[in-house]
């Protein structure tokens, strides 16, 4: 189970052990450095077969734009021993509320979506271009949109490829969906 600290600026996972009558959470730290991690979700990032972690940062932080990033953690350390963390920051200036993971452009790779909470908010995707641990690219999907926070990925139109369905509260008020037209144009 993934969890966050938003003050504790804490990002976790818990271990089950145990029979499913008796199950005992172990506590493993991923990262207790970045501030207010909020939203993300396990996803093996790099397909080579082990959970890695895709993590929206820094909506709460009241200090510096520096810590307003999405990021993804990837295992490189051995199963069950608790795991070792390698911090990649996906896209930087972002207030990320919500992020997720999804092949947007059809090339095999997962890509990344997220929201920003703030009077400047917003939903961006970051086109992975090849190699994860790279330089993502950057797409604006709707920019200055007041209080973006939740964002999903399915394929609303039954035509193959994922579209982006995304909220936005207390300003803007509204649910909107961008239609996947292929390629790099979701």
């Amino acid at each position: 189970m993934l969890g966050t600290g938003l003050v504790a600026n804490l990002v976790v996972w818990y271990e089950a052990h145990g029979e499913p009558k008796n199950i005992q959470w172990r506590k493993h730290v991923v990262d207790a450095k970045s501030f207010s991690p909020c939203h993300g979700h396990p996803v093996d990032m790099d397909g080579d077969g082990d959970i890695d972690i895709i993590m929206a940062l820094g909506y709460a932080a009241r200090a510096s734009t520096n810590t307003h990033h999405a990021a993804w953690y990837e295992n490189v350390g051995a199963p069950g021993k608790g795991g070792r963390w390698k911090k990649h920051v996906i896209g930087q200036h972002l207030a990320a509320f919500e992020a997720i993971a999804v092949d947007l452009d059809g090339d095999k790779d997962l890509d990344v979506v997220a929201t920003a909470m703030g009077s400047v908010g917003g939903v961006v995707w970051f086109e992975n271009t090849g190699d994860p641990r790279k330089v993502w690219k950057k797409h604006p999907l709707k920019p200055m949109w007041t209080q973006a926070n939740q964002v999903i990925a399915a394929d609303f139109n039954g035509d193959g490829r994922p579209d982006i369905a995304g909220s936005a509260e207390r300003g803007s008020n509204e649910v909107l969906m961008w239609r996947n037209l292929g390629s790099s144009q979701p």
